[in-house]
């Protein structure tokens, strides 16, 4: 039954609750490389049980649609080590009084639900945060959130 999930909407229909999405997520979705050139759909990620950072944002950002909640995609990116620029994906939405995100399927909290988008980039970013955007479902932006250039 659970495998057999097709669309976000029936996801919502069955897990209910943000924290329910993310365990359905960890055990039905595997890590794998993107096989995709571009933002891959949910109906995608759902079929083939596999995700990178924007096919797991993308899925968490769908089913909290369906679910009521007003989700947002947030890209940032940042330097590693070597100075190369290293960029992720999360689904951030504000849950009662605080932010909370999908970080590749794993629920996060962040803070009071104080700050904006850009704060909650800045809290998920392993390092500090080379420049932030949200985005569309297409992975088509919306608004630049924070510029460090």
């Amino acid at each position: 039954m659970w495998n057999r999930i097709k669309t976000p909407k029936e996801l919502a229909l069955k897990v209910k609750t943000p924290q329910k999405l993310s365990r359905w997520i960890r055990w039905n979705i595997s890590t794998i490389k993107p096989l995709y050139g571009s933002w891959p759909t949910p109906e995608e990620v759902l079929r083939i049980k596999g995700a990178f950072c924007k096919g797991y944002a993308v899925l968490a950002y769908s089913t909290l649609k369906h679910m009521g909640y007003m989700p947002s995609l947030v890209t940032f990116m940042w330097r590693n080590y070597a100075g190369n620029l290293v960029s992720h994906a999360i689904c951030v939405f504000h849950e009662g009084s605080r932010w909370c995100y999908f970080d590749n399927g794993v629920l996060r909290f962040c803070g009071n639900g104080q700050g904006s988008l850009a704060t909650v980039a800045r809290y998920a970013c392993p390092r500090e945060v080379y420049a932030a955007f949200e985005r569309n479902e297409r992975g088509e932006l919306i608004e630049t959130l924070i510029t460090e250039v």
